[in-house]
């Protein structure tokens, strides 16, 4: 998947996350729309949760072209665990609510 008039990707993925990516089947195209969308949450210790929340979601329904996100609307259940320095430390999907701690 490519969005036309993108910039070339800039994900720092560490070696962990390249595998995890692998493994789990996640795009990397996937990747970069998370960075580029994703809700953050900080989840302590300077590590941050990027996800595709509801509202997130709508949003990319308006701003991709209809085929890309008719492409990829079923492949948004993903999570990044980001470091402290910005580095992508894993990635995963989603199977459950992301709970906040309170």
């Amino acid at each position: 998947m490519h969005i036309p008039g993108k910039a070339p990707p800039n994900r720092p993925l560490s070696r962990h996350a390249k595998i995890r990516s692998q493994q789990r089947g996640i795009p990397l195209d996937l990747v970069d729309l998370l960075l580029d969308f994703g809700h953050e949450r900080h989840v302590g210790n300077g590590a941050t949760v990027l996800s595709f929340p509801r509202r997130v979601r709508d949003r990319l329904r308006r701003d991709l072209p209809r085929e890309v996100y008719a492409s990829i609307s079923s492949k948004l259940d993903i999570y990044a665990v980001v470091g402290d320095r910005g580095n992508i430390m894993t990635l995963g999907h989603r199977y459950q609510h992301l709970r906040c701690k309170h």
